[in-house]
């Protein structure tokens, strides 16, 4: 597994928040990384703090390179 895939899956939950894991996963697999460690990518951010889970859809914590202002979404 790559670390820029790790990466890039917290970056692709800031820029879409409020996704489900398959819709995260697929849209993954669109960029050409393998489902499976797109999903471990996913568990080790959750691990980490790097990312939230509420209500079965995930969401980057809002610190550091991804605070308010990189990414224009609502709040809430």
């Amino acid at each position: 597994m790559s670390s820029n895939g790790y990466e890039r899956i917290v970056e692709l939950i800031a820029e879409n928040p409020a996704l489900d894991v398959e819709e995260l996963v697929k849209m993954a697999t669109v960029e050409g990384f393998d489902a499976d460690n797109a999903r471990e990518w996913l568990e080790d951010a959750l691990e980490k703090n790097d990312v939230l889970e509420f209500d079965s859809k995930y969401r980057v914590v809002r610190t550091g390179e991804y605070s308010f202002g990189e990414f224009d979404h609502q709040e809430g």
